[in-house]
């Protein structure tokens, strides 16, 4: 059993992603997980953290949305920057659009019905923005309570078929 898995993330809708779906998918397999935002800390920290965890031979993932950047490469670039130059490519997972696309992805028939959304086979470039729309949210409503209705009905296996950044994720992570 490895020791320590280390999961950075972006925001707060991301960290409840990972604390939600993915910590109970891998928790077996490690004594230990840390899954944190990264905006909370200064990037010379986040560097001098990231060296100290891999050093120790912890699986490290970042989880990095695309946000509309040109390709994958340029999603890493920037995780790159915020890590103030760390070399963290191998490190990164980026969500094409954004990890809301997640959430959508993984709502089961029986979710879809109850939150009157219809999901697509294809939800990879599914923005917050999309996202709000579908559930016909108002910008003042409160986001993160409705997001949580998504994870009561989250299935895996739908959101393996229906979204290529989440399967790539659980492939990586051997789930």
């Amino acid at each position: 059993m490895t020791r320590l898995c280390v999961f950075r993330v972006e925001g707060t809708t991301d960290k409840t992603f990972a604390e939600t779906v993915i910590r109970p998918l891998i928790e077996a397999r490690y004594e230990r997980i840390i899954v944190s935002e990264m905006s909370r800390v200064e990037k010379d920290v986040r560097k001098k953290l990231i060296y100290e965890f891999e050093r120790f031979s912890s699986t490290v993932v970042i989880l990095v949305d695309g946000n509309g950047r040109p390709c994958i490469t340029a999603s890493k670039n920037h995780a790159r920057q915020a890590f103030g130059g760390y070399p963290v490519d191998d490190l990164v997972v980026v969500v094409e659009s954004e990890i809301e696309s997640y959430y959508l992805a993984g709502l089961s028939a029986e979710g879809a019905q109850q939150v009157s959304v219809t999901v697509s086979d294809k939800t990879s470039s599914v923005s917050k923005e999309n996202l709000r729309k579908l559930m016909k949210c108002e910008h003042a409503t409160p986001f993160l309570p409705l997001l949580y209705t998504l994870l009561e009905y989250f299935d895996v296996r739908l959101a393996r078929q229906r979204n290529r950044s989440f399967d790539y994720l659980c492939t990586r992570l051997g789930i």
